[in-house]
């Protein structure tokens, strides 16, 4: 795949590099390298142009909670432990419903996408079943992520607690199913792979 546009990228905490107008060369969707002319062995390929839009790699988020994008932006009137019991405990325990889960999860996932978010760490609920369709889902949006099970023994209204050794034998089938289900290798899940123009994906 080559993509011509304007490209704007760190290589470490200080050094920024800026490439206008260039070409990049995207293989298996790993970056090999930029061109100032498009050499010759790709001159039949399509080329991307972007014009003077400005390119930029994708933003990993490494702490979410992905069952609480439902409360985005309410509860500013509250403390952290207020907060909670007012307003995330009664969302989390609408997971147990997977339905509802499926549903709730598709909103995240495709926020991310919107905002360029390609990478993320999340947190899910306690629910065996709601926390399988996230891994799932993400997996099918070509997304990666690490998704854990959220186990939860105290502190906590009755419907968001769990027994627990229940709570680490969930988590090990959690486990033991994604390595024998999913595959989330580069060449598998690039965006280039899942479609082309992925800022346009849609779970539905």
């Amino acid at each position: 795949m080559i993509i011509k546009g304007n490209f704007i990228y760190m290589t470490s905490r200080t050094d920024m590099q800026i490439r206008q107008q260039q070409f990049l060369h995207v293989e298996d969707g790993i970056v090999q390298s930029f061109y100032t002319e498009l050499p010759k062995q790709f001159c039949e390929e399509e080329v991307k142009d972007y014009g003077d839009a400005i390119i930029i790699p994708a933003f990993c988020d490494l702490h979410v909670h992905a069952p609480q994008y439902l409360n985005r932006g309410i509860g500013f009137d509250k403390e952290l432990l207020p907060w909670l019991e007012t307003y995330t405990f009664p969302v989390e325990g609408k997971y147990k419903d997977p339905v509802f889960a499926k549903r709730a999860y598709k909103l995240f996932l495709n926020r991310l996408w919107a905002s360029g978010t390609m990478r993320f760490s999340a947190f899910a609920t306690l629910h065996h079943d709601a926390t399988w369709e996230l891994m799932r889902l993400t997996e099918e949006s070509g997304l990666h992520a690490f998704i854990g099970k959220v186990n939860m023994d105290r502190n906590a209204p009755d419907y968001l607690m769990e027994d627990t050794g229940k709570a680490l034998e969930e988590t090990e089938a959690l486990i033991l199913r994604a390595k024998e289900e999913l595959y989330c290798d580069s060449e598998i899940c690039s965006v280039h792979d899942r479609k082309d123009d992925g800022w346009d994906w849609k779970i539905v």
